[in-house]
């Protein structure tokens, strides 16, 4: 879909919200048709060895699901490989802040008020998302000393802007540590379909998903595994927490 058509006029309320309706619809259609066998968590750290950059797709109001996710960078970071964590939260404008507040020079209250008086939509106080969850994450990173960087510019941009700022800081990171596994918390929608953020990367990646498919949700009532120790996989190679609920 082309916003706005033909016209040269700035795409209406109606057009955008068809576009995003379409957009989160190529993603649900990508994460495939079925479930095949479960990934235990042993090879799960195997892949987690060869690969340069983990995808943890996120819906922004799920707190079970962020503390599935929690729960798994602090596992992540026992296993003794460097992480650099990626994150949607925090704008590109803000990054100095970010950086002194995990070198420990203000405290998360100061970062809080910096960037809320920049961006009054900010996501570390914003009633519409999960909140605690994302200063969580960046008290989770300064205690294991992460590196962190933003992905994009705050205020949003359109979505087709916005998928190619993500990856190019992606890129930028992959350069910056060589020898780090990247770990992205983004929205699940730009994992696959138009975003196809796994597809613009191009590196050796691993993705776990936020939400099933209608057509997943039905397969896992029909075949719900009994290991619920293992991650859930899909045709396509997208991945699903243990225990994971339509």
């Amino acid at each position: 879909m082309v916003l706005g058509g033909c016209s040269g006029l700035p795409p209406s309320q109606a057009e955008r919200a068809a576009y995003l309706a379409s957009y989160i619809e190529a993603h649900y259609r990508d994460l495939g048709q079925e479930f095949v066998a479960p990934v235990s968590r042993e090879e799960f750290r195997t892949r987690l060895n060869n690969t340069r950059i983990l995808f943890l797709g996120d819906h922004h109001q799920d707190a079970a699901l962020h503390t599935k996710i929690l729960a798994l960078l602090s596992w992540i970071s026992k296993q003794g490989k460097p992480v650099v964590l990626g994150i949607e939260a925090i704008g590109t404008q803000d990054d100095q802040e970010l950086q002194d507040y995990l070198a420990g020079k203000i405290r998360l209250n100061q970062l809080r008020r910096r960037i809320a008086n920049r961006w009054s939509g900010s996501w570390l106080d914003s009633q519409a998302v999960d909140h605690d969850f994302f200063q969580d994450l960046l008290r989770t990173a300064r205690h294991n000393q992460m590196p962190v960087f933003p992905l994009e510019p705050t205020p949003r941009l359109n979505l087709a802007s916005r998928d190619i700022q993500i990856a190019r800081n992606i890129r930028r990171a992959l350069r910056r540590y060589p020898n780090h596994l990247i770990v992205i918390v983004v929205g699940h929608a730009h994992l696959l379909g138009q975003g196809h953020l796994l597809a613009r990367i191009g590196a050796p990646s691993l993705a776990i998903g936020a939400r099933l498919s209608v057509t997943l949700t039905k397969k896992l009532k029909s075949q719900r595994p009994c290991d619920t120790t293992s991650f859930l996989q899909t045709d396509q190679g997208i991945l699903f927490f243990p225990g994971r609920q339509p």
